[in-house]
């Protein structure tokens, strides 16, 4: 008998021009919604994050 697996997954859609630690943590947020949520769920991350510090890495839609 095998070991009963569980996914809790977060997902967040880069926007342009957006650091890259926002994109990272609106996925974040979406994980721990997911867990907090139940077993085997998938959420999206809320579309914009406060603004992080200049300098930051940014993320770009590809074309």
């Amino acid at each position: 008998m095998g070991l009963p697996v569980t996914v809790s997954i977060g997902v967040a859609v880069a926007r342009e021009p957006e650091p890259l630690a926002s994109l990272i943590g609106r996925a974040d947020d979406a994980l721990y919604a997911a867990k907090r949520a139940g077993r085997n769920r998938v959420v999206s991350g809320p579309p914009e994050r406060a603004p992080e510090e200049p300098g930051t890495a940014t993320v770009a839609a590809a074309e």
